[in-house]
């Protein structure tokens, strides 16, 4: 018997849209597809959007900063969420574009109101020095909370939660709730907040009672990390 016939393969088609391509990771055929889309239509905010990334990268096209940035700001300006952290990181960089801290802090503002949960620690830390905005405690401990619970869970923002409940700053001072948010982030591993355990204990405050056995666990855990006064601070005790 005549053995059976090899059934043709067919090769996938093509990428046929400008974000298929990009995201094929088809370099050459994107720039191609999303230069064509936003000479079709230069309102386009993907084709925009994904043109800067690739100018950016130079992927498929030569690297150009300026083009870059001239393709990411417009779909920042039209809330595409990718587009506006990048834009931020570039007025706050001075890449493609000259250093803007006001325009740098706009954009990670509307990149945290369209949901972008890595722009919020870092807006938040802005609100807390003043950079590019101005300076307000409470905007501040509004993101850092933010950042603080799922899906982020950001160590650092439970941090500096506890640090604004135990001094009052931008929340209504709550030594409970400060000491809750320091205990959870140290039992997660941030360094700064094993060191502020630490230091309760070896303190008795917000009503941790003395314990200066567990006080140098925190405190080891802290310098095992590198943490700097928590390393002083063992020295100081006798290492």
């Amino acid at each position: 018997a005549a053995a059976p016939e090899s059934a043709a393969v067919t090769a996938p088609a093509p990428p046929a849209t400008c974000d298929a391509a990009y995201h094929a990771r088809e370099w050459a055929l994107a720039f191609t597809l999303c230069s064509a889309a936003v000479k079709a239509n230069v309102s386009d905010v993907v084709a925009n959007r994904n043109l800067g990334l690739l100018y950016a990268s130079g992927r498929g096209v030569t690297q150009d900063e300026r083009l870059a940035t001239t393709h990411l700001v417009f779909a920042a300006d039209e809330a595409d969420t990718i587009a506006a952290l990048e834009m931020a990181r570039r007025y706050e960089t001075g890449k493609g574009t000259a250093v803007d801290q006001r325009k740098a802090s706009g954009k990670y503002l509307l990149a945290a109101n369209l949901g972008v949960q890595e722009a919020y620690p870092i807006l938040a830390q802005r609100f807390a020095d003043g950079l590019g905005v101005t300076k307000n405690e409470a905007e501040a401990a509004k993101w850092w909370a933010r950042a603080a619970v799922p899906p982020m869970s950001h160590l650092p923002s439970m941090t500096r939660l506890g640090a604004a409940y135990m001094n009052g700053r931008g929340v209504k001072k709550n030594e409970d709730t400060g000491r809750e948010w320091y205990v959870k982030a140290a039992n997660a591993g941030e360094a700064e907040a094993q060191y502020q355990v630490a230091m309760m204990l070896f303190n008795g405050k917000a009503k941790m009672g003395k314990d200066a056995g567990a006080a140098r666990g925190w405190l080891d855990r802290a310098a095992r990390q590198g943490h700097a006064e928590a390393i002083k601070e063992l020295a100081k005790r006798g290492g």
